[in-house]
């Protein structure tokens, strides 16, 4: 719950609205540059039927990140789960750490394996989304553009699950199953 509670604080933030247009043309990133929208359709195709069951109930983000090595997170969804930080050797292209502080203080037990991890980790990668969240209901979460944002796109597993989600004032129909964040949508 406290994970879930994270994910719409930071949709919340995220929705600082700089106005509602029906039409999408252009979306502004949170660096105020233009996403083409053919990029947003591209991405909207290529993922429009891929499985992402290995990843129902985690998030997982990208943290800090430079040339030698990327710091990713990982929890549960919506579930009260402390957070392991994932460092990913970039040369080696290989897990050189893996650390759940919250979990070792607690003195509690591992929820991911070293190998769960591992594979969750390197399909994320072949993903290369900056944040990747899938819940019970298979909606799957993402933002493929800026790490340390929340997500930007929603695919819905059921239509009526958008409702159960309690964020419709944050997202706007895109296509078939996808919404957009309406913070993205180009105000001009």
């Amino acid at each position: 719950m406290k994970n879930l509670a994270y994910i719409f604080i930071a949709i919340l933030i995220c929705s600082c609205r700089h106005g509602n247009k029906n039409n999408f043309t252009d979306v502004v990133g949170a660096d105020n540059k233009k996403i083409p929208k053919a990029e947003i359709d591209n991405l909207v195709k290529k993922y429009q039927t891929e499985d992402f069951s290995a990843f129902k109930n985690v998030v997982i983000t990208i943290g800090l990140s430079d040339s030698f090595k990327t710091t990713y997170t990982l929890n549960r969804f919506n579930k009260n789960s402390a957070v392991y930080f994932v460092t990913v050797n970039e040369s080696k292209n290989k897990i050189t750490g893996i650390t759940n502080p919250e979990l070792q203080q607690q003195k509690g037990k591992d929820y991911f394996t070293a190998s769960q991890i591992d594979v969750l980790i390197n399909k994320f990668r072949k993903l290369d989304f900056k944040f990747l969240s899938v819940d019970d209901d298979s909606d799957v979460f993402i933002n493929p553009f800026y790490a340390g944002h929340p997500p930007c796109l929603i695919r819905l597993a059921k239509k009526s699950n958008l409702n159960s989600l309690k964020i419709t004032s944050d997202f706007k129909h895109y296509k078939d199953d996808w919404y957009i964040d309406k913070s993205l949508i180009d105000p001009h």
